[in-house]
């Protein structure tokens, strides 16, 4: 099957790269670079399939490799390790048919390792959590993924009509034990409709997104299982009929889910951008060995906006993005029926995890020549619980960062843009209330652990750079770095790199 959708993606770069072929590849990535787009358009195209009709990019397509790495003195998430080295192959592509028609394609594959992960042996932790099979010793995981993405617009009258598909596989694994082996196809189809009226577009789109993955862990030690596999349930509890060492290690998490969406955008020049969003993904993890008997639900609901605008004052180009979102995350479990014909009915549904997150934030462009300058204020707010025996975790934190940046083409076919800043995070409120009677001890230390990395002040500091050179007709060759330090006042610092190049048509 990856063989297969590594085929697809070569076919669909294949068709897309070409069509942008050209010179002046350096002004279509000038204006594709304007830090004001960055924050004014780039996010329209999240709540719309019609946003790329009112893209002001022109056609620009790029390819290339890159490599994506992450160190840190201590993990922030132990689930995601504290490590990763990843290589990567991506395509990407904004072509205009005509005026009236625009498409869209991205593809990727990625190879890497995230080292040390711990308290979890699922994939797409951020996904599932808090249902997610865990054991104490972790280990490096492999992973494999391949994804592509394409999407249609057009204009008909005052009517425009868009749509949209977006697959990802992945298959992480693990060579010691304990030996997850996790398949996973995550799918979404998207369909958009919208009028204009004036100046503006207004659309609405409706996406449905089916989801699955396919867990078996295994022991190959020939002194046995060395570790208890655990189906947490939150906040430090586990399910404790279904802990143990092979019996219980097969999971499988199917998910459905929908989103709709609608988006406001000016057609061409500047003005406001605003949209909504709803997403809502119900998944349930299955115990495959077990006549596929259901033990927890997961219902996940986000109501996201934002709004944003762009305009010239004298001189100067300003772009204002404020943007919010909410989650309300509930997990539920099953109780099982223990009796001898191994039907495992069930009997009764609980509601036990409740966790809701608040995140808002405000990013501003300021620019005037060849100098921007990038700040941004933000704030995020989490209370999780889970209700008997009652464990609470709750945190929140403010931050501020500005960057200062410099983007100009010179003589000889170049390009350049670098931007340079940082800032810093602080921990406002925060509470941890795990039951140490109803706790496992060693799980108890890893979630207390957690909540101390959660609620640690750090101070972040970060560049971003991109060179490019045309040559010729062909397109232009370019290279980029960006890296992202955050230095915690109390545990050590945690790294992130990328480095990507390619060829730009």
């Amino acid at each position: 099957m990856t063989k297969a959708l590594f085929h697809i993606s070569a076919v669909v770069a294949s068709l897309l790269l070409p069509l942008t072929l050209g010179a002046q590849v350096n002004g279509r990535t000038f204006q594709r670079l304007d830090p004001l787009g960055a924050i004014v358009d780039d996010r329209a195209l999240e709540y719309s399939a019609g946003a790329a009709l009112s893209h002001p990019s022109a056609s620009f397509s790029e390819a290339g490799l890159a490599y994506d790495g992450r160190r840190e003195d201590e993990a922030y998430l132990p689930q995601a390790g504290d490590g990763l080295n990843q290589g990567e192959f991506f395509a990407k592509s904004l072509y205009r048919l005509d005026s009236l028609s625009v498409v869209t394609g991205k593809v990727s594959y990625q190879r890497g390792v995230k080292n040390n992960v711990i308290w979890n042996e699922t994939s797409d932790f951020g996904m599932l959590y808090p249902y997610v099979a865990a054991d104490s010793v972790g280990g490096n995981l492999q992973k494999e993924q391949y994804s592509f993405a394409g999407s249609y617009s057009r204009m008909l009258g005052r009517w425009h009509v868009g749509a949209s598909l977006d697959y990802r596989a992945l298959h992480e694994w693990r060579s010691s034990d304990p030996r997850p082996r996790n398949i996973t196809s995550d799918f979404k189809a998207t369909l958009s409709g919208g009028y204009s009226f004036g100046k503006y577009l207004a659309s609405a789109s409706a996406t449905y997104h089916k989801y699955h993955q396919s867990q078996n862990i295994e022991f190959l030690a020939s002194r046995g299982a060395s570790s208890t596999i655990f189906h947490m349930t939150g906040l430090g509890s586990h399910y404790e009929r279904f802990a143990g060492t092979k019996t219980y290690s097969t999971t499988s998490y199917i998910g459905h889910g929908f989103t709709a969406s609608t988006l406001l955008q000016p057609i061409g020049g500047k003005g406001v951008r605003a949209g909504l969003k709803y997403d809502l993904l119900k998944t349930k993890a299955h115990l495959t060995n077990q006549n596929d008997t259901p033990i927890t639900e997961l219902l996940d609901q986000e109501l996201g906006g934002f709004a944003s605008y762009g305009f010239t004052a004298g001189k100067y180009v300003v772009g204002l993005d404020l943007h919010a979102d909410y989650e309300l995350r509930q997990g539920t479990e099953n109780v099982i029926d223990n009796v001898s014909t191994g039907n495992y009915l069930d009997l009764l549904d609980l509601t036990m995890y409740r966790r809701k997150v608040l995140s808002a934030g405000l990013d501003g462009v300021i620019e005037r020549g060849k100098f921007y300058l990038m700040p941004s204020v933000y704030g995020y707010f989490s209370k999780a619980k889970y209700l008997y025996p009652e464990r609470v975790m709750d945190f929140s934190y403010a931050g501020a960062e500005a960057y200062a940046g410099y983007r100009s083409s010179f003589s000889g076919g170049w390009l350049a843009d670098v931007r340079l800043g940082g800032g810093f995070c602080a921990g406002l409120s925060s509470e941890f209330d795990l039951p140490g009677d109803h706790t496992d001890s060693v799980i108890y230390a890893a979630y207390a652990h957690m909540f101390y990395k959660f609620t640690d002040n750090y101070a972040i500091a970060g560049m971003k750079a991109r060179v490019q050179k045309e040559i010729g007709r062909i397109g232009a060759v370019f290279a980029g770095l960006s890296v992202r330090d955050h230095m915690f006042v109390e545990s050590g610092n945690s790294i992130m790199i990328r480095f990507e190049a390619g060829l730009a048509f």
